[in-house]
């Protein structure tokens, strides 16, 4: 088995660490994602909903009265900044749930990686 050196140079504590403790970090790692991922997904649905209530404010009280031959031209604006800033909600929601649903590799999956990449190389 192959044990890694992850103390600092000069550091008191020079233990070396095996897989027990890398779960453990591994699975603080996860949580810490997730809450992030979340606190993300849900900022970007709120202002999403805030931003289309307002639209839809703005539409029935200041839209709707302008009246004159070109009345209808509100969606010019309207429509392009709808769906940029309904974009970087879904861009920001999606990021979010990237982040909670993310599984970081322990430091053992990544020593296997390396392994096998070194043992293929020498062949």
């Amino acid at each position: 088995m192959i044990m890694l050196d992850l103390t600092v140079p000069g550091s008191e504590n020079n233990t070396h660490y095996e897989g027990k403790d890398a779960k453990s970090r591994a699975g603080r790692r996860k949580s810490k994602g997730n809450s992030w991922g979340y606190v993300i997904m849900a900022c970007s649905l709120l202002f999403g909903a805030t931003y289309f209530l307002s639209l839809m404010l703005w539409f029935k009280h200041i839209a709707l009265k302008i009246c004159g031959a070109y009345w209808w031209t509100w969606w010019v604006f309207t429509l392009p900044i709808s769906l940029i800033v309904g974009f970087a909600v879904f861009f920001m929601a999606w990021i979010g749930w990237v982040m909670v649903k993310a599984k970081p590799k322990s430091v053992h999956q990544l020593v296997r990686e390396v392994e096998a990449k070194a043992s293929s190389q020498e062949s």
